[in-house]
Formats: C-alpha cells, structure tokens, sequence
C-alpha cells in the first residue's frame, strides 16, 4: 500500500482527561460559564483528533495506489506474471505517454516478416513479428501481449512495438529458430548460436526451445557414461586452445542459464585443460578472449585435484601399487613393467593431472591375469567415479538427485 508518507506528529489532550474535569466541575457544583468552557474545548479536541486520523489515511488520486484501487485489496496486481520475469520488461504498463526515441532504430536483415503485426526493438534494431506465434512458446511474451494497450501509444512502422535491451544477435537466432530458418538438431548447430537461443529461452520462458537446446548440448555433454565415453573419441575433446575455448564457453553457459544437466561432463572436460588455462583464461590469435566464472574455476580447482588422487587410487591401483596382483604369473617381470607404465603416466600428465575416466585399453608386457586385472579395475572404477562427479562438483548426491533437481528446468 502506497501512502503520502504525511502523519500528525502533535499531542492533544487525552478524551479521558476531559471526562475526568467535567466530573470534577459538576461535583464541585461548576457555574454555567465553566461549564460552557469545557464544552467548547471538548468539542475542539474531538475536530482535532479527527483531522490527525484523516492525515494517515491515503491519499487516492491519478498516480496514487491504495489497496481498495484493487480487486480484494491486496494492491496492483497483472495475471500470470512470473517473479523472475527480466528486469528489462515492467511489470506495469510502460509509461506510454513517455517518448521514446526511434531516430536510430533500423529494421532487422534476418528477421522481419512482411505480415508481421507487431514490433519488437532490441536495443537499435527492429525485428517484426507474430505476436500470437511468439505468444504459442513463451509464457513471458504471452502475458506481455495479454495486457490492455492504450488508446494513445507512438508506433513504429504503423505497428506497436515494446522495447528490450537483449543481445540482438541471440534474439535474432531465437525468432530464426521459431520461424524454422534455423534448425537446433545437431552437434554441428553452431555455438553461438545454441548459446544465444538458449539464453533467450530461459529468459522469457520459452520452455519447449529451451529444452531442446539442452537436448542438443546433451549429445556433446551426457549424463550417461557410455555415451560420455564415445564423445571422448571425437575431435570436440581435442586437446587444441579451440576446444578447450568450447568447453570453457559451454560451462559457463550452462552455469548461466541453469542447464545443471550439462554441467557435470562440461566440467570434467574442463579440468582436463592445463591450469594457467584454468587460471587465466584462454586468449586467441584473433584476441577473443574467455574465462571460467569464478564459481566454475573455483569448483574446477577443487574437483580436478580430487579425480586425479582418484586416478592414482582407485582408476589406476593396479599400476601403482607395490604389490603383486593376485593371480599374476610372472611377478618378477610384471612388478617393474607396472612400476614403468606407471612412471611414463606421470611423466605424461600435466601438472600432475590424470583422468581417471581415461578410456583406454592397458597394452603392457604382462601376463593375462595382471593385464586381465588391470582392465577389470579401471573399467569398475570409471562406473564409480562418474557416479560421483555431480556430488564431486557440487551439483547434487547422485545423478538421481540432479535429475531431480532439473526435472521440468
């Protein structure tokens, strides 16, 4: 409830004081003078105490909301608004009376249909549009347009319009892909382009596209391991700055829009780059630069020290134990071939890092039971840890739980 803000702040004489000296006068056996006095100030006291009430109530007028302008009292309120509904859009119709300036506002080259009936102007560019079919996927934009336009409003082109300070590139690349120009169905749709339609999905609530943005990212980043374990032998798990720019790219995007699904093999990947790349970012020729947000840097940090003690503990035990592997029919052979592959590991891993989902088939010189071992054991141990990496980067106890936790997200 809006107030003016205005209360008495004076004092007046107590209603109960008054009683108390008209009782004292009349017992007292008070003239008709005093009597008419007494009256007179009572009468005063009440006129004023009544102005003092008035002066805390609100004040209704144009501009001014109370909560009996509203249905049931409880203040203004617009159906099917969301609280996280973006900064950018009012959650009041916009000042319409308010001039906006369109000198420098010029029509999209990528999205602007002929029959469209309605604007929409990211920052200095105007795309036209159909606002039923945007209505049909977002939930943000279907309120929008469901609220009552004024009689007087400026115009763009003939048509109304709202204005919205989005990147216009991700915004064209949404309505593309609402229009059906362009298509979200593979491994091979771009970057920026997934990135910027799945920002603008989450934001205005276009729940279908976003999910299938987070589809598409999931045939890259799966939460399953055998699916996990296939990607690792494409060229999208390289080891060039390119590569480890994506992932670093696409951690931050699912940390961004909330895409927790992904996030556990986006950052698995990520703490297989060196550390100054982790540290300080990746830099390209060109200068494009990206970093890890400080709380994907933080828990890649944490969790790449961790697998790599698990690698060494669990993924590679048989290698670098000490002692014979039961069964092994060699040990005098077998000891030191183990105790050299396992040097050569080391020797191999940057700053001191292993993966211990590492998915390669152990080719030494050692008898069947040891190479059998070995194996049987980092076959187990990769179950074991992918089932620990979304408690390992802080995303839930199992994949169960995120499950849950993204379920309808």
């Amino acid at each position: 409830m809006y107030t003016t803000g205005l209360s008495a702040t004076g004092t007046s004489t107590p209603m109960w004081l008054l009683v108390v000296v008209v009782i004292y006068l009349i017992v007292n056996r008070m003239s008709t003078v005093a009597f008419a006095v007494v009256f007179l100030v009572s009468i005063l006291v009440l006129h004023q105490n009544q102005r003092n009430t008035d002066s805390e109530k609100p004040i209704k007028g144009p501009g001014l909301l109370s909560e009996s302008s509203t249905p049931n009292g409880k203040g203004p309120t617009i159906p099917g608004l969301r609280n996280h509904l973006p900064k950018e859009i009012s959650l009041t119709p916009p000042d319409y009376n308010h001039h906006i300036d369109l000198s420098d506002v010029s029509r999209s080259d990528s999205v602007w249909v002929e029959d469209g009936n309605f604007i929409i102007i990211v920052q200095s560019t105007a795309f036209r549009f159909y606002a039923g079919l945007l209505s049909m996927h977002s939930s943000i934009f279907k309120d929008m347009f469901s609220l009552p336009q004024p009689k007087h409003t400026e115009m763009f082109d003939g048509y109304p319009f709202i204005k919205l300070q989005d990147s216009v590139q991700d915004f064209s690349y949404f309505l593309q892909v609402i229009l059906g120009t362009t298509a979200l169905d593979s491994v091979t749709t771009p970057i920026p382009t997934i990135a910027g339609v799945l920002r603008i999905s989450t934001k205005y609530e276009a729940t279908t596209i976003r999910q299938r943005c987070i589809e598409v990212l999931l045939l890259s980043y799966p939460s399953d391991l055998d699916k996990w374990l296939h990607c690792t032998t494409s060229d999208a798990f390289g080891s060039s700055e390119d590569t480890h720019l994506r992932h670093f790219h696409i951690a931050n995007l699912a940390r961004e829009t909330g895409a927790l699904r992904i996030l556990p093999a986006a950052l698995l990947v990520c703490c297989m780059s060196t550390l100054p790349h982790i540290m300080d970012g990746l830099v390209l020729p060109d200068g494009y630069r990206v970093d890890l947000s400080l709380e994907n840097k933080r828990i890649v940090l944490i969790a790449r020290q961790q697998l790599s003690h698990r690698a060494r503990t669990v993924s590679h035990q048989k290698l670098f134990t000490i002692d014979d592997i039961q069964g092994c029919t060699k040990p005098s052979a077998c000891r030191p071939e183990r105790s050299r592959k396992a040097e050569w590991i080391m020797q191999h891993s940057a700053d001191d890092w292993l993966n211990p989902l590492v998915n390669k088939t152990y080719t030494g010189t050692v008898c069947t039971p040891c190479r059998n071992a070995i194996k049987d054991t980092l076959k187990e141990a990769r179950v074991k840890i992918w089932n620990e990496l979304p408690a390992l980067f802080e995303l839930g106890e199992s994949w169960a739980d995120l499950e849950r936790k993204t379920s309808g997200l």
